[in-house]
């Protein structure tokens, strides 16, 4: 490791650095949501056609790995990708320009859908889980954290602070969900991983939000347009708060 990346990292050993992430039980169960969770706000960027469905439906895709845009995780030959099912956040209350446009739309006129630390906690204490066909899943195993980012071998970022493992060795990324290439790190993503524990393979799963959805916050994207709606998607946000785009941009995508 270089000099320059010894003075701005925190030394700290392979299995400290692992616990970072806390377990699902330490973050239902601690006393005040801010020790677990932090108090910045977790962020859903989605296309509004997608929204429109989650607001009817009360209920949000978790597609499975297979899908993933990120074709450098989940490499360990151990794990069987279409059996886990991620649900992403951007933990961050600032607008991501990149956000905006590749996960709600390159038209810049998706939603960006917020849960506060509290709802993300209320969402994980009472999961409730969904096969495509509607029916409840009932064997699986739910774990979730903070991404970390990877630097080099035994160079990370994780919530934004830089971390330097003494004794890093590659057992550190066997069964680990939640490594990424650095190149990510501006998604400052927080991630709910479901495994599913059943034989059979589910390109989605559903969760609901049915007890959570009015704590829910909206914003629109920033090119959103809401004289091109329908008559009908004018009436739908019309019944719900939906916050204005900070950024004045048009990327013309």
């Amino acid at each position: 490791m270089n000099v320059k990346k010894a003075k701005s990292s925190i030394d700290i050993c392979q299995k400290d650095f692992l616990s970072l992430n806390p377990k699902t039980d330490d973050i239902i169960n601690a006393k005040f949501v801010k020790d677990c969770l932090g108090k910045i706000g977790f962020c859903y960027y989605t296309k509004f056609d997608t929204f429109k469905l989650i607001l009817n439906s009360k209920r949000v895709w978790v597609r499975n790995v297979s899908c993933m845009n990120d074709k450098k995780e989940f490499l360990d030959k151990n794990l069987v990708k279409d059996k886990f099912h991620l649900l992403c956040f951007s933990n961050s209350d600032d607008e991501i320009i990149p956000m905006w446009y590749m996960y709600a739309g390159t038209s810049g006129d998706g939603v960006r859908i917020r849960f506060t630390p509290g709802a993300l906690r209320s969402l994980l204490k009472e999961i409730k889980v969904y096969r495509p066909d509607g029916s409840l899943l009932e064997n699986y195993e739910i774990s979730c954290g903070w991404i970390y980012y990877k630097y080099d071998e035994s160079y990370y970022e994780h919530r934004n602070k830089k971390y330097s493992i003494d004794d890093w060795d590659e057992s550190f990324n066997t069964n680990n969900l939640f490594i990424k290439s650095k190149h990510w790190n501006y998604e400052k993503e927080f991630r709910i991983v479901i495994e599913n524990k059943e034989d059979t393979v589910y390109k989605h799963l559903e969760i609901d939000l049915s007890d959570i959805i009015d704590k829910l916050q909206f914003m629109k994207g920033p090119e959103f347009d809401v004289d091109s709606l329908s008559n009908d998607d004018k009436n739908l946000i019309n019944k719900i708060s939906l916050k204005s785009s900070e950024l004045d941009i048009k990327m013309g995508l």
